[in-house]
């Protein structure tokens, strides 16, 4: 089913933002774009939606991140609601009415340009599912699949239900078991709230149940 990723659900890899090192890396407009060009793909071929992987851990949508935004040269961005963002060099002065970039300026951007692509469903792994509902938009969203990523029971212990909370949120709600590093126990009732689980047994990927 993938073009350009493994992952068994998806058609598609992509990503908003990059985490390296100590900052977050905003990808390039024409990256960006590209979720424009799927969506008419997927209104043109009038068969099946198309479902895009939004690449984990590299960029996680729910994290709670405050530090610098970054674009892929290394330059922190600022940003204004008329004209986007603009790289600032380490010898420049914040221009008057800009303020510096953060996490959740670009939130903003991907829920937005979510919303006009309805003919994409965006897989969303993260970390952090406690976060989902007060970083998600109001109301739900029915091109996003959500999957919390667990490795043993503790974090699975950690997070699932706040996963589970989210059933009013959105059509799918899954495990990406990634690395499995160790058992685990799903209770029964957790089970029947989940569609998908993917299992990856010490860091390799055996596929979705």
């Amino acid at each position: 089913m993938a073009e350009n990723t493994k992952i068994e659900l998806a058609d598609h890899k992509w990503t908003p933002w990059r985490a390296v090192k100590d900052t977050r890396r905003k990808t390039s407009d024409a990256n960006w774009r590209k979720l424009l060009a799927w969506n008419r793909r997927a209104i043109d071929r009038q068969s099946r939606r198309i479902q895009v992987y939004c690449e984990h851990p590299m960029c996680d949508i729910f994290e709670g991140w405050d530090g610098p935004i970054v674009d892929m040269q290394g330059e922190q961005l600022a940003r204004t609601m008329a004209t986007g963002y603009k790289p600032v060099g380490a010898e420049e002065l914040l221009p008057p009415d800009w303020t510096w970039a953060t996490l959740d300026d670009l939130r903003r951007d991907f829920h937005a340009l979510r919303a006009r692509t309805p003919n994409l469903d965006y897989l969303l792994i993260t970390k952090w599912p406690e976060n989902i509902r007060r970083m998600m938009p109001d109301g739900r969203e029915e091109n996003v699949w959500l999957f919390y990523s667990a490795s043993d029971q503790a974090t699975l212990d950690a997070g699932l239900l706040h996963l589970l909370a989210c059933r009013d949120l959105v059509p799918m709600l899954g495990l990406s078991l990634e690395p499995l590093v160790s058992p685990m126990v799903i209770p029964l009732d957790a089970m029947e709230g989940l569609d998908w689980i993917f299992l990856a047994p010490g860091g390799t990927r055996s596929g979705a149940m």
